[in-house]
This record gives C-alpha cells, sequence and structure tokens, in this order.
C-alpha cells in the first residue's frame, strides 16, 4: 500500500515538474531504481521515463504551436 503511494506522488512528479526519473524515485522513498522503475511499470503499464519522455515532447510542441 505504501508502495502505490509513493508511485502515485512519482506519477505526478514526473508528469508536472522537470525531474528525472532517478530524482523523482529518490524523492519518494526508492532507494533502488531498478525497482523503482519495475514496480512503476507493474503499476501504470509504462515505464517512468515514458512519462518524462512524453512531458517533454508535449512542452515542445505546445511551444512551438
Amino acid at each position: 500500500m505504501a508502495d502505490k503511494k509513493r508511485l502515485e506522488m512519482a506519477y505526478i512528479k514526473l508528469k508536472e515538474e522537470k525531474k528525472k526519473v532517478q530524482e523523482v524515485c529518490l524523492e519518494v522513498g526508492f532507494k533502488n531504481p531498478s525497482k523503482f522503475s519495475t514496480a512503476f511499470k507493474n503499476q501504470y503499464e509504462i515505464p517512468p521515463k515514458e512519462v518524462e519522455i512524453f512531458k517533454t515532447c508535449h512542452i515542445l510542441t505546445f511551444e512551438i504551436v
């Protein structure tokens, strides 16, 4: 249950803040980035890096338009 809450916080941070996956991983209390990525992918069915990449692409597209 605690992991689910931390993963929810991580998702929000990755989606809304300009932070790298490893930074968010540590901020929400995961000490092992590999375990974090696996847990995140199991929860959301996408790796955390894709959330970070999508956010960047979306911001770039928004600025160009």
